[in-house]
């Protein structure tokens, strides 16, 4: 009598770990198209304008970089004040390669906000 029961509550246990996989695999999954770069953490954005920095660094294609950063910022002045706190925050404050790459995107991005009279050339 008492091998039974702990045959049936294992079987119990076993059907309840497949189905509730089951369920939180197919139907109750979140789709990775359900989130934007708005809905990370704030340290996760930081390492994301980071990781744009990072890249402008390597190509130098300032607009490539602006793509990257409208979905956190819509102008140019939001892109600067993303890159300002990226650069003050506590644990990029401290390594010179990653404030070399922010300061170089800064540099970028204050340039090209900048107003330049139509036909005058640089």
């Amino acid at each position: 009598m008492e091998n039974r029961r702990l045959q049936w509550f294992l079987v119990a246990i076993g059907a309840g770990l497949v189905l509730g996989l089951i369920l939180g695999w197919s139907m109750f999954a979140r789709k990775a198209a359900d989130l934007q770069l708005q809905d990370l953490r704030e340290d996760y954005q930081v390492d994301y304008v980071l990781m744009v920095a990072t890249i402008y660094g390597q190509d130098k294609d300032l607009a490539a970089a602006r793509a990257r950063l409208m979905p956190l910022a819509e102008d140019t002045e939001e892109m600067i004040d993303l890159v300002k706190q990226a650069m003050a925050t506590p644990a990029i404050s401290g390594v010179s390669n990653d404030l070399q790459a922010l300061g170089l995107l800064l540099n970028a991005l204050q340039g090209a906000g900048a107003a330049v009279p139509m036909g005058v050339m640089a």
